[in-house]
């Protein structure tokens, strides 16, 4: 998964609006170096 550019996590994005990238990474945060 790529947001603005940078590599946050592995599977599939697809590209609605900014919020989407905005939940992917607080997720993310949620669950510490998820790969």
């Amino acid at each position: 998964i790529r947001v603005n550019g940078a590599l946050t996590g592995y599977g599939e994005l697809v590209e609605v609006d900014d919020k989407l990238g905005v939940e992917i990474h607080s997720w993310l945060s949620g669950h510490n170096n998820v790969k």
